[in-house]
């Protein structure tokens, strides 16, 4: 069934002013986010592959157990590392689920700030949630729902969220979501600004490549 019904949410259309609401929220949490994350020149240096793995877990207990929704009582073994990765990051493939072994895997050499929201949605997947839409949206309430989880976690997911909405607003190509845009454009950190271009050059790049 549509993990809408079974987290029994109200599902409804949005307006243009409902997503600018949704991008100034998302917007100001990460700008404060952005600061709270361990980085050098080359961007943020999150923890690494194993233990982003471990964390990822705790997030779909505490929604299971802590707050009753059976759909996310699956498999939180950690994911693998994904083969081939030279293949799939030029594909632009951040993660791959295959639902006939039950494996799920993640590319290591996707950019750091999207690696723990991306495991995340592979173990969402390995759940058999496997609506790209839905599996995103389990990702960010694991990686959102407690504070037991890392700012890594907090910031990977709320950056992913606001990506999306962004990247929605600016599809409508109207003189009222220009005017959005340009406001988000003003209002953007420069911390994480710098990331959501290392972010969205990288699979670029490396398809150009």
């Amino acid at each position: 069934t549509p993990m809408a019904e079974d987290l029994l949410l109200n599902m409804q259309d949005y307006s243009v002013d409902a997503l600018e609401d949704a991008a100034v929220y998302y917007q100001n949490k990460v700008n404060v986010l952005s600061r709270q994350v361990n980085r050098d020149d080359s961007g943020v240096i999150f923890s690494s592959f194993d233990d982003l793995n471990a964390q990822a877990g705790e997030g779909f207990r505490y929604l299971t157990y802590k707050r009753g929704f059976a759909i996310f009582s699956g498999d939180t073994s950690p994911v693998k590392e994904l083969g081939w990765s030279d293949l799939y990051t030029r594909q632009g493939v951040t993660g791959m689920t295959v639902y006939l072994t039950g494996e799920s895997a993640v590319n290591p050499q996707m950019p750091q700030v999207g690696l723990p929201f991306a495991i995340c949605k592979e173990m969402a997947k390995r759940m058999m949630i496997y609506n790209d839409s839905e599996a995103n949206f389990a990702a960010f309430l694991a990686s959102t729902c407690h504070d037991m989880l890392s700012n890594e976690f907090q910031y990977s997911a709320y950056l992913m969220a606001y990506r999306a909405i962004y990247n929605t607003i600016a599809s409508q190509n109207s003189a009222r979501t220009k005017d959005i845009q340009a406001s988000l454009d003003a209002s953007i950190s420069t911390l994480l600004k710098e990331d959501l271009d290392r972010y969205n050059s990288f699979f670029s790049a490396q398809q150009a490549k």
